[in-house]
């Protein structure tokens, strides 16, 4: 490989990139492309990104790649790359993820760029480094909410008792009625369709007065919050959102893909009619809002319905777990805990 190729490489991981973006060089000849759609990471772990190189024309030269913090090198390396039409190269690069203080979340940078025979290409992107505890120093704030689980599956159950997540179990969907206070949960995959009337019961307790999050249901379907119900008082307001609503609650939590696979859903809300009712229908795939949030007017009182997988997902990366923060934080109206976005 020659050193002019090399040296230009150095020189240019050396400055600064656009993140986020793929520059090519104007004849179209390279490109480099990320395969991985997440950015966030934990502290003190390793992790492998992926990256496509694409040639029209034969091509030989060096990927390189540097991994830095603000603007401190953590790491950096290059290899020797060959593709060509119809022959992309997969270049994977290992990250060795320093650790984070607890209750800080760091911005770090991967840029690569691969040159040879006067033309280049690169990228770079943001790496968020999360802690593994989304609640540090909030245990009083989280046995403050009283939270009220309804989990048959018992997924959810598990992991707030791993998580050290207070909660009162209940296996009684009438016994929700019976509340006055508190942050009331139902699990992930629960079955809308085995449990009849629990959605109604939801609808009513978030009417009442109660903050309701129902995390990615199974199947069946509900009433639509607001949909016309002698039986239900309307909502002030109803929201359907996509996954964008991630980014607005922390830009720094991935809304695009979360990994192993890149799922973030695991269940949508499709909006069908039932005689004279609009209903939403639990579908795992298809069009469909994974997320439909109902405000009413009493203090308090507000129904969501998540549809992304945070209990899978869980050990998978740092999103679903600061995700849920988020959600807690929304419901009872708490101020986001103040997390620096890099270290001093």
């Amino acid at each position: 490989m020659d050193l002019a190729a090399s040296s230009l490489i150095r020189r240019t991981l050396a400055g600064l990139l656009v993140l986020g973006t793929v520059v090519a060089p104007a004849n179209g000849d390279l490109k480099i492309e990320p395969s991985e759609n997440w950015s966030g990471v934990f502290g003190d772990s390793k992790r492998t990104f992926h990256y496509v190189v694409k040639a029209d024309k034969p091509f030989e030269g060096l990927a390189g790649w540097r991994f830095s913090i603000n603007p401190r090198t953590v790491s950096r390396g290059e290899m020797a790359v060959t593709a060509g039409p119809g022959k992309p190269a997969n270049v994977a690069i290992p990250l060795e993820i320093p650790p984070v203080k607890e209750g800080v979340i760091v911005e770090a940078t991967l840029e690569v760029t691969v040159a040879g025979q006067g033309v280049e290409a690169e990228h770079a992107k943001p790496i968020w480094i999360f802690p593994r505890d989304p609640f540090v120093d909030r245990s009083r704030w989280l046995k403050d909410l009283k939270v009220t689980l309804f989990d048959p599956e018992g997924k959810t159950a598990d992991l707030f008792e791993k998580a050290k997540i207070p909660f009162k179990f209940t296996r009684n969907t009438a016994s929700l009625d019976d509340l006055s206070e508190g942050l009331v949960v139902i699990g992930e995959g629960t079955s809308f369709a085995d449990h009849r009337g629990l959605a109604e019961t939801l609808i009513d307790v978030a009417a009442s007065g109660l903050p309701v999050l129902c995390l990615a249901p199974k199947d069946g379907r509900l009433p639509m919050p607001g949909a016309k119900s002698p039986q239900q008082p309307p909502p002030r307001r109803v929201s359907l959102r996509r996954q964008d609503v991630i980014r607005e609650l922390d830009k720094r939590i991935d809304s695009v893909a979360w990994p192993p696979d890149g799922r973030l859903i695991a269940s949508r809300f499709a909006m069908a009619a039932d005689r004279d009712w609009v209903v939403a229908e639990v579908v795992s795939s298809g069009e469909g809002w994974p997320w439909i949030e109902a405000q009413y007017s009493q203090k308090g009182g507000r129904l969501l319905l998540c549809g992304f997988n945070i209990v899978r997902q869980w050990d998978a990366g740092p999103a679903p777990r600061f995700l849920l923060a988020r959600l807690f934080e929304r419901l009872t109206n708490e101020k986001p805990l103040s997390l620096r976005p890099k270290e001093d």
